[in-house]
């Protein structure tokens, strides 16, 4: 209860600091903004006229569905551990074969200084019943639960400060404490909270809302964003690589595999030319943690290197608010976590394992492809 109730004043305070300190940034800079070409899809759509609560577009984003081929399916870590696992659990089948996922933004306010302040949710479900090796069904029995919420604030030059919290929940058969079925009490990345800053370009998302947003010179249009996050002490991210709760014997002392900083971003490339050319996208999505901490021994600002993530693929538009969408999910370790015989973590892989999907993304709201 403690614990909960520190990270709720922690969610408050930082909550608190993006809406007043920022919001004031903002305004100082919001004479400048309205002609600038760098100035934020809010401003641009903010005419006097707007409703005072939930303008147009104020629910935006995009829904996935997707579905992970025999002999891929995404190892969300409850199962096994791949170094030499003293205690193989065989019953364990929680890679999943199924995933809804989507992102949702809501903008409540149409006027004022609040305007640019926007709430996040990022919901994640895992379904399955397969052991690799062993069995491969098509069942979407309900494994994990992610979800991430948050809030952000619009700054100038297509910039945004955020504040995102991140908590994963078991389900079905694997939910509980004590339960046998899974070596994790928790789901990939544990329980954390980061604030950040994050740059869009190009029209992605909602500065595509913008006639002005999208950019389609030369020969490809480029689009996407670059965001940098940092995790409070005693927040930071578990990658999974440490510690399996349920079995404290294989506590390993030297592991410190919890990160401090998340550098992420997304980038899409659409070439320009034939229709069905147009249709096409090729994107890649890199994630890098780091960090050097172990929870309740030490806490420092490190950033020694822990684990890149990369999922990349190619999308085909259907329509305009439909895409179709292959993705393939690769994990790599860094610095001394990285290579079979490292000591340094009871894992040899990270979050999801390498897993690729096949699935359709439904955008709304003039969210990403919405508007091309």
């Amino acid at each position: 209860m403690t614990a909960k109730i520190s990270i709720m004043r922690t969610a408050l305070a930082w909550a608190a600091l993006i809406i007043f300190t920022g919001g004031a940034w903002c305004d100082d800079q919001s004479a400048q903004d309205q002609t600038s070409p760098g100035q934020n899809a809010t401003d641009r759509n903010s005419d006097g006229t707007s409703p005072l609560f939930f303008p147009r577009n104020s629910l935006r984003g995009f829904a996935d569905s997707a579905v992970a081929p025999p002999h891929n399916e995404i190892d969300t870590g409850l199962c096994t551990l791949a170094k030499g696992n003293p205690f193989p659990n065989t019953t364990c089948s929680a890679f999943a074969r199924y995933v809804w996922e989507g992102y949702l933004e809501l903008q409540p306010m149409g006027r004022t200084s609040l305007r640019r302040l926007f709430l996040i949710v990022e919901p994640r479900i895992f379904g399955g019943n397969n052991i690799p090796q062993y069995r491969y069904t098509a069942a979407a029995s309900p494994i994990l639960w992610e979800l991430t919420i948050g809030a952000g604030l619009e700054l100038p030059h297509h910039l945004e400060l955020r504040y995102k919290y991140h908590k994963a929940w078991l389900l079905g058969r694997y939910s509980g404490t004590g339960n046998a079925a899974s070596l994790r009490t928790d789901g990939p990345y544990g329980r954390y909270a980061t604030v950040g800053v994050l740059w869009n370009f190009g029209g992605w998302g909602r500065s595509n809302i913008s006639a002005h947003g999208n950019s389609a010179h030369g020969l490809v249009a480029l689009r996407g964003y670059v965001d940098f996050e940092v995790a409070p002490p005693h927040d930071e991210i578990d990658l999974g690589l440490c510690t399996p709760a349920p079995e404290p014997s294989l506590t390993n002392a030297t592991c410190a595999a919890y990160a401090r900083y998340v550098w992420g971003g997304y980038l899409e490339l659409q070439p320009k030319g034939r229709k069905t050319l147009r249709r096409t996208s090729f994107f890649v999505e890199p994630k890098v943690y780091g960090g050097n901490n172990m929870p309740q021994r030490h806490y420092t600002g490190e950033a020694s290197l822990i684990l890149c993530e990369v999922d990349a693929g190619i999308g085909l538009e259907l329509s305009a608010h439909f895409e179709l969408r292959f993705t393939h999910h690769d994990v790599n370790l860094l610095a001394r976590y990285r290579g079979p015989g490292g000591s340094a973590t009871l894992l040899s892989d990270g979050p999801y394992g390498n897993n690729s999907t096949v699935g359709v993304r439904w955008y709304f709201g003039g969210w990403g492809h919405a508007t091309r």
